[in-house]
């Protein structure tokens, strides 16, 4: 994706950015979705992690 390009990964500011919109366009959060997210909503599941029990907009999990 070009947009994960412009991040230069070798600093921790570029690693960051990096970081929140990988998840950001991966999950298809919300930034106000990300902005709450804990550790306690990670959960490893058959191999791969996941955002559990989130609430989104609307109130939808």
């Amino acid at each position: 994706m070009r947009v994960l390009a412009v991040f230069d990964r070798e600093t921790a500011r570029g690693k960051h950015g990096y970081a929140m919109i990988a998840v950001l366009l991966g999950c298809l959060l919300r930034r106000a979705e990300l902005a709450t997210v804990t550790l306690g909503h990670l959960q490893q599941r058959v191999e791969h992690w996941v955002f559990a029990d989130m609430s989104g907009k609307g109130g939808h999990v």
